[in-house]
């Protein structure tokens, strides 16, 4: 028991020197986002956590180098440590961090599992319970595998990638009644909205949306509970029937320096429209579709998230739009 409880012990300040190899790389990586890709890259979202893993299991005392439990699990006990650490340290919005942690516990286990599979190999020859790594020089080359691999990466042209997230609600009531109460949306009050992901995750509920005038090249206002304001020119104006606009942060609104990674060269969101069209049993479909432009070196990955929350969050419009259209008629 005693034995036990010192590897415990044991394993806290390799543990916590891990962490701290992962803030590290956080820091550095952020600091060079202006000219590199930052933590949005391959080198931060795959080599970083492969490095962890195998510092996790590689600074473990030996019994728990030949656990293949330990190796694959214990590196997400450090992924985890060390996202929390950097949301708690406001290094990233909570959103990103929930993005990134999937990546980073498949590629630490990675890590973990490679450095076991050395130790027992090990073992197996010699019966010797020394670090798989024995040789401080190639450990120092791990280190620095993830800035190293970073300007060679960056070197490389972005894959740009156009999608369209559609959404739609049935409501119970006339065009011109649901029209009304889409083209401007007055206050949200608390008690109105459903239960949305976008909320656990972090993003800012939407308040409201003005609207200069009932047409054409207008500007739609919205602004949400972050404080966050979104210029919206209308390009389309068809009563009853269709309403379109572009989408323009108004960047001097942003609450901190992490939202404006929200419009930048790797997230766009371009236009938005609704659409309603009667249905046979005198209900009307209401439509509300999106179109973005994403450019990340992991746009599949991405765009799985980005489509699941603009999903949810126009789903939150709607459900809002329908309850006070069909409580009106």
């Amino acid at each position: 028991m005693a034995e036990a409880l010192g590897r415990s012990r044991s394993v806290l300040p390799a543990g916590m020197a891990v962490v701290l190899y992962g803030l590290g790389a956080e820091v550095i990586f952020q600091e060079l986002s202006g000219v590199l890709l930052g933590t949005l890259s391959i080198s931060f979202l795959f080599l970083v956590p492969f490095v962890l893993g195998i510092l996790t299991v590689a600074l473990a005392p030996a019994a728990y180098k030949e656990s293949w439990l330990y190796a694959f699990f214990a590196p997400w006990v450090v992924c985890t440590a060390l996202g929390l650490l950097v949301y708690l340290l406001a290094m990233e919005l909570w959103i990103c961090v929930v993005m990134g942690l999937p990546l980073l516990f498949v590629m630490s286990s990675l890590g973990g599992v490679l450095v076991t599979w050395l130790y027992r190999r090990k073992l197996g020859r010699s019966r010797e319970r020394d670090t798989p790594v024995r040789d401080t020089t190639l450990l120092g080359l791990l280190l620095l595998l993830p800035l190293a691999a970073m300007p060679l990466e960056a070197a490389l042209p972005l894959p740009i990638q156009a999608r369209a997230v559609q959404t739609q609600v049935i409501v119970r009531a006339d065009p011109q009644t649901v029209w009304d109460h889409f083209v401007a949306v007055p206050p949200i009050q608390p008690d109105e909205g459903p239960f949305a992901w976008f909320r656990v995750l972090g993003l800012p509920d939407p308040i409201e949306a003005r609207l200069s005038a009932p047409q054409a090249g207008a500007m739609r206002h919205a602004r949400y509970s972050n404080g966050l304001q979104v210029v919206e020119p209308v390009q389309v104006w068809e009563p009853y029937r269709r309403y379109r606009f572009d989408v323009e942060l108004d960047m001097d609104s942003l609450p901190s320096p992490l939202w404006r990674a929200v419009e930048s060269r790797h997230l766009d969101v371009q236009t938005v429209e609704y659409r309603i069209e009667p249905q046979p049993d005198g209900t009307l479909a209401l439509h509300l579709d999106s179109t973005y432009r994403l450019a990340t070196p992991l746009n599949s990955y991405a765009g799985r998230w980005i489509d699941f929350l603009l999903r949810d969050f126009q789903m939150y419009i709607l459900q809002v739009v329908k309850a006070r259209a069909e409580q009106a008629v």
